[in-house]
């Protein structure tokens, strides 16, 4: 899979670790600002998502239900995203998978506004924009090592991580003031505004996504082997296990709105 090819794709020979490390180069700046949009706009998406639906409904089952077709995506699709990430260009994927959740939460504003939303409007966008994420997020993790010298992957990664507990507080944080402020249609629209900019971030990235050496093919051989691989590491598999029941059973976030 994607993850075991990450350490000898890196872009270029060792350098030395500068002040700013990895977020001192081009390509990475631009890669890191894309994280960090898609970040704040997928955690901001789920306060949204809960906010609007309660607000149609009144009902936490609604809620709930919200949840499930968020977490069905991550299930199904979760291998066949390893498996593109090894047999496609891995920028274009991330392009793609991007723009894709863009057009989606482009057309809410509009339904919101028309006052045509309803909540099955939801539940399958909230499907679509988790599938479009997980089959994006292998392809963005495997490029990082190709933006940066192998002696500053490390540090990109930290930068990178970090991103992840960040747009965890700063998302709904984001999205609740812009709630209070110009409501949640308006909302859903700068939400929007920020996968356009990731995409266009992405789109500015110089550095080839394609892939070295001969690309493996999608198939379901190849995605049997990575729940092969999965199967035989313990650590991996109990770790796999351990979240996903914290994700299931302790996500709290979208039954916020009824709290």
């Amino acid at each position: 899979m994607a993850t075991e090819r990450q350490g000898e794709e890196s872009g270029t020979p060792d350098a030395p670790l500068g002040r700013w490390g990895a977020l001192a180069i081009r390509d990475f700046q631009l890669f890191w600002a894309q994280g960090l949009l898609q970040g704040l706009a997928r955690n901001m998406r789920e306060l949204l998502l809960g906010f609007l639906v309660f607000d149609l409904t009144g009902s936490t089952l609604d809620l709930g239900i919200t949840g499930i077709f968020m977490t069905l995506p991550v299930i199904v699709l979760g291998l066949l995203g390893g498996a593109l990430a090894d047999a496609v260009d891995r920028k274009k994927l991330l392009i793609y998978t991007q723009a894709a959740n863009f057009a989606g939460l482009a057309l809410l504003p509009v339904l919101i506004f028309t006052g045509a939303v309803q909540v099955w409007h939801l539940w399958l966008l909230a499907s679509f924009w988790s599938g479009m994420s997980i089959l994006g997020r292998p392809a963005e993790r495997a490029f990082l090592p190709r933006l940066v010298p192998r002696s500053h992957v490390m540090n990109g990664i930290t930068w990178f991580g970090a991103l992840s507990q960040g747009t965890v507080f700063g998302g709904p944080l984001v999205g609740g003031v812009l709630i209070a402020l110009v409501g949640v249609g308006w909302a859903f629209a700068v939400n929007a505004v920020f996968l356009l900019l990731a995409v266009f971030a992405t789109m500015a990235i110089r550095t080839s996504g394609e892939q070295l050496g001969e690309a493996r093919r999608v198939s379901l051989a190849a995605i049997w082997e990575g729940a092969r691989y999965l199967r035989t590491k313990e650590v991996l598999w109990g770790a796999y296990l351990m979240d996903f029941g914290v994700m299931s059973f302790g996500f709290f976030r979208i039954i916020m709105p009824a709290l």
